[in-house]
């Protein structure tokens, strides 16, 4: 008998709304006018994404701007991706020699990154399970749950590279070089948003813009001061369970990134798999979360972290949290409809009338 194939029910959805009208309501490459800033929308990294700038700038100024920062994407897209022969991190995956010389600085930064949110997290999160996500068809689209012992071999591996002193991977920026066991290979997709999101706001700050919404498929950063009579920023959190608005934040130079099991998945033989996978038993994180989103300064942190707390599961987030309290808040939705946002948020996070149970975490 043939396997019956998978139900493919991938959703690339934007798992924060900006209220500001910077949903991407219209997904079309080009610019457009809302509520006092013009908007570019385009296609990369796998997904849509939305610059906001304030109309108060000259129109050459704006169309530099959006040039500029949609380069800065495409040329993190070309190095960073893992299926282009012709990417840094292609090369670097499949280089024979344990210590190779990359050109690239920006790759040398974000495996730096890396190296320290892996680190932080106890392995929570972890950049290195490019050939498990591929082997389930994350990466390639040819979905499949893949054989027990081959994953429990490969998971075996990859904690050896985590845990062992001996084959620590070494990330020299001065020398432009990465020292890792053959064979290793980078998944860079759990940070890279976060780390084009830092870029493009360092680059609007150099060019003196006060005030810019970035929106990349979802990762969402809230730059400077809002036009008009406020100065923060709303940002929707949507309902995991069915796409509605959930809640909303007020946030000011801030990312808010979500991580969630109803993002990318497969269904087959009517269990759902999605694609955060653990790294300690190369399956999707099973630890009782359906969606976390992290608010904090930096978004590559914010990224890498979304995707931690989420494979860490409720106890282990909130005892991460209180460990790092002063570098981030969350918003953390449990299985059982239960709501845990952090104390930084008690003034800042405001629930629509939803069936849940929102508990304050001090």
């Amino acid at each position: 008998m043939k396997n019956k194939a998978p139900k493919l029910s991938i959703t690339r959805i934007n798992c924060i709304i900006v209220m500001l009208s910077v949903v991407l309501c219209c997904f079309v490459s080009g610019c457009g006018k809302k509520e006092g800033y013009v908007t570019k929308q385009f296609f990369a990294m796998d997904t849509w994404m939305e610059i906001q700038l304030p109309e108060s700038c000259d129109d050459k100024d704006l169309e530099l701007y959006f040039n500029d920062v949609e380069a800065i994407v495409r040329k993190l897209e070309a190095c960073f991706s893992v299926t282009s022969t012709a990417s840094d991190l292609y090369k670097l995956n499949n280089d024979i020699n344990e210590n190779v010389t990359l050109d690239s600085k920006e790759l040398l930064d974000i495996l730096k990154e890396g190296e320290y949110l892996e680190d932080l997290t106890d392995g929570a999160f972890c950049d290195k399970l490019y050939v498990i996500s591929k082997e389930w068809g994350f990466t390639t689209g040819n979905y499949k749950v893949p054989d027990k012992a081959w994953l429990d071999a490969e998971i075996l591996e990859i904690q050896d590279i985590m845990d062992d002193s001996n084959t620590d991977i070494s990330v020299d920026i001065n020398e432009s070089s990465v020292i890792r066991p053959v064979g290793t290979c980078f998944d860079l997709g759990g940070i890279a948003k976060g780390y084009a999101t830092d870029k493009i706001v360092d680059y609007l700050a150099d060019k003196g813009i006060n005030s810019a919404i970035v929106n990349l498929g979802g990762n969402i950063y809230a730059f400077g001061d809002k036009q008009g009579k406020e100065d923060r920023f709303v940002v929707g959190i949507t309902d995991p369970f069915d796409n509605t608005l959930l809640g909303t934040v007020m946030v000011k130079d801030m990312a808010v990134v979500t991580s969630g099991n109803y993002e990318r998945y497969f269904e087959l033989d009517g269990e759902r798999y999605h694609h955060i996978i653990d790294s300690t038993t190369g399956y999707p994180a099973d630890n009782g979360l359906v969606s976390v989103t992290i608010i904090s300064e930096d978004a590559s942190y914010a990224d890498g972290l979304s995707t931690a707390l989420f494979v860490m599961g409720l106890d282990e987030a909130i005892t991460f949290w209180e460990n790092n309290r002063n570098s981030f808040d969350a918003i953390l939705i449990t299985e059982n409809n239960e709501i845990y946002y952090t104390e930084g948020l008690l003034d800042n996070f405001v629930m629509t009338e939803k069936p849940y149970t929102c508990k304050l975490v001090k």
